[in-house]
């Protein structure tokens, strides 16, 4: 459901209606690797992984992790997809920490999207080379930015950027999508990493190499 602090459903009805006429899509952003720690699955423990001693085990980031053995943790977090696409008429999902959650649960909720929107896009948050044989569209590009930062902000050879390029090629399915970025929500933003100069130059890159450009929000303005 939509938190009353941020709106109501007419609210996003709205949003995604406006976007649509200026051919927008709409995508929202999903956390299924871990939830929040009052997040209402917490009703039902049997939704999580547990420790030896039957706690609720916790993920990277210490919050507890869903349980994608069961069959109905699968049930309820791709009816939650459903649900957006079906009654709001949403385009997408940027799956966050999508290589850490089993494929086979992307290729399940892949399925029941397209029988609502044959349309819809699914971006990974991951460089894992299976996602787009059957679940994904689109992928990050980790490994590009981190040649970038290497050469841009370190010193490190150009020659890192064209290996990288060349890693990707030998590594993801063939016409697989990665998003190229210079900067994102877990860095400090490009322009105080490389300076302006260096953060124009790696936006070039960004925007012929093969690939999908992707621009943050305020990622022009060297904000700490």
């Amino acid at each position: 459901a939509i938190d009353p602090e941020c709106g109501t459903a007419q609210d996003l009805h709205a949003f995604v209606e406006a976007a649509h006429k200026l051919h927008l899509k709409v995508m929202l952003d999903i956390v299924y690797y871990h939830s929040a720690a009052d997040n209402i699955m917490k009703d039902d423990p049997a939704f999580f992984v547990k420790t030896e001693n039957g706690q609720i085990a916790r993920g990277f980031w210490p919050q507890p992790l869903p349980d994608y053995s069961k069959p109905e943790v699968r049930r309820y977090l791709i009816e939650s997809l459903v649900h957006w696409v079906r009654d709001f008429d949403i385009d997408g999902f940027r799956c966050d920490v999508g290589g850490g959650i089993p494929e086979s649960f992307w290729v399940e909720a892949r399925k029941a999207l397209d029988r609502v929107n044959p349309q819809i896009v699914l971006l990974s948050e991951s460089d894992r080379p299976d996602d787009q044989l059957q679940a994904f569209d689109i992928n990050y590009n980790f490994n590009f930015y981190l040649a970038l930062r290497s050469v841009l902000r370190d010193g490190a050879p150009a020659i890192a950027v064209r290996k990288s390029w060349e890693q990707m090629h030998d590594t993801m399915p063939r016409g697989a999508r990665l998003l190229h970025y210079t900067d994102n929500h877990d860095w400090p933003r490009a322009v105080m990493q490389f300076g302006e100069k260096g953060a124009m130059a790696a936006s070039v890159l960004d925007f012929t190499l093969d690939g999908i450009p992707f621009i943050y929000n305020g990622q022009e303005v060297d904000d700490p």
